[in-house]
């Protein structure tokens, strides 16, 4: 009987010898079963500590250090902890230094901690003024890691479910008013979800259900902007990278699928948002964006593919704003696109299997450009290279398999347009430079070849339209 008693719930309540100005340092260990180790350590909490530790399961470890500076933290004490343990195995580390408070309920440092599972691994470590985390672990084998530093306030919230999952999340915010938000949920079985967030203010959502997916979201905010991420997996190994910088830019990035690749890369330099959002469904699909400056727009969407491949590059300035929209379906196609400047639009929209799309676009007024490229069928390839005050713009439309287009113009009021209705083996070239030309290419057929050069100082105009086969049509003006 007395075995059973030494094992059974204990409550320890601690009080430090230093005169408090604050509501004073208090502890509460609740602890059942056997093998649990609880370690509270609040000596050097002048204002205030509060801890909590209830362990129902076995085997469970828990370490709780609680320290302030002595800043008034309104009714509250500086630094709060809650640590429950109703599974086996588990071990948590709390760590909370309460630095520079603001008086205010609102700058105490809190850590919540529930591990319900088995073989659990929480370590949170907390300085600052008003810092917030929350870690839930169910099922088995889970890791999570938080550290939040700085002043303002920084939020965790972690969720684990399954098993072997791990999460890593770093915050610290640069000023009494940034606000730094990171939430992770993990369902499945060994997710990744890697989050770094620094300056003043930033938001990052990582969700993942399924298989050996991993995220890796890294924000770095200046002034009084805001930066925002949201990753969403579910599947089987996927991947995404998101890296963002400056005053304003949002992401998204939806993963279903296995073995999906998602790489975005943004840096404002304020005065406009950069936005991007990458959608995947299929199997081993690649999409990179990259987007600076001041204001830039992409949309990627590969939907029930196979080894699709997108590449968009964007640069903006001055008062331009930048747009790429691709969209992806069938297997084995690849498009790359790549726009500087003031103005520029470019869509492309692949159905079949092995397109390629080739667009690269410099702007150097607000009149713009704009590129348009629709590939149905197979083996197809279109190559646009646009540049100057716009406007300029150039549609091609390929229905076929084996044809190529390749649209050079450089100048302002340009315009070409490339219809390759059926057939195969057809090929455009249009070249064009220089002010007021226009270039309208149909064909309908087999093996047409058409080759439209306006590169004359003068207005220009040319219609060329082929059926049958084997024909072939040379312009020059």
């Amino acid at each position: 009987m007395l075995r059973f008693l030494a094992q059974g719930i204990s409550a320890i309540a601690l009080l430090s010898g230093t005169a408090l100005a604050g509501p004073g340092n208090s502890s509460t260990v609740v602890q059942g079963n056997q093998g649990n180790r609880a370690s509270v350590d609040q000596n050097q909490s002048s204002w205030g500590a509060a801890s909590s530790v209830n362990q129902q399961g076995d085997s469970n470890a828990a370490t709780i250090l609680q320290r302030d500076d002595g800043s008034a933290v309104g009714a509250v004490e500086a630094n709060a902890s809650d640590v429950f343990q109703t599974g086996s195995s588990n071990e948590a580390t709390v760590t909370q230094r309460s630095l520079d408070a603001d008086d205010s309920d609102a700058a105490q440092n809190y850590s919540n901690i529930d591990q319900s599972g088995d073989g659990g691994l929480v370590d949170v470590l907390q300085v600052g003024q008003a810092a917030t985390s929350f870690v839930t672990q169910l099922g088995a084998d889970q890791k999570a890691d938080v550290e939040q530093r700085g002043p303002g306030r920084n939020d965790s919230t972690i969720n684990q479910e399954g098993s072997g999952q791990v999460a890593d999340v770093f915050q610290r915010g640069t000023d009494d008013d940034s606000v730094i938000t990171s939430n992770v949920e993990q369902l499945g079985q060994l997710q990744t979800a890697i989050v770094t967030q620094v300056g003043y203010g930033a938001t990052s959502s990582v969700m993942q259900d399924g298989e050996n997916n991993a995220a890796t979201v890294d924000q770095d905010s200046n002034g009084d902007g805001s930066l925002a991420s949201e990753v969403i997996q579910a599947g089987t190994s996927n991947l995404a990278e998101v890296t963002q910088a400056g005053a304003e830019a949002t992401s998204k990035v939806d993963q279903s699928g296995t073995t999906g690749f998602a790489s975005l890369n943004q840096n404002s330099d304020g005065g406009g948002l950069l936005d991007s959002v990458i959608t995947q469904n299929g199997d081993t699909n690649s999409a990179t964006v990259t987007q600076n400056g001041v204001s830039a727009t992409s949309e990627v969407t590969q939907d029930n593919g196979i080894s699709l491949v997108a590449d968009v590059t964007q640069t903006s300035n001055g008062d331009g704003d930048l747009t790429s929209v691709v969209t992806q379906t069938g297997e084995g196609s690849s498009a790359t696109i790549g726009q500087s400047g003031d103005q520029a639009d470019s869509d492309v929209d692949q159905q079949g299997s092995f397109q390629v799309a080739l667009v690269s676009q410099i702007s150097s007024s607000t009149d713009g450009l704009s590129s348009s490229i629709l590939q149905i069928d197979e083996f197809n390839t279109a190559t646009v290279t646009q540049r100057g005050d716009g406007p300029v713009s150039s549609i091609i439309e390929q229905a076929g398999s084996f044809m190529e287009v390749t649209v050079t113009q450089n100048g302002t009021e340009l315009s070409s347009e490339v219809y390759q209705t059926s057939g195969s083996g057809n090929i455009t070239t249009v070249s064009q430079t220089g002010d007021d030309k226009t270039s309208l290419v149909t064909q309908d057929g087999d093996r047409h070849e058409a080759t439209v050069l306006q590169l004359s100082g003068t207005v220009a105009y040319s219609n060329v339209e082929q059926s049958g086969s084997g024909n072939v049509a040379n312009v020059t003006q």
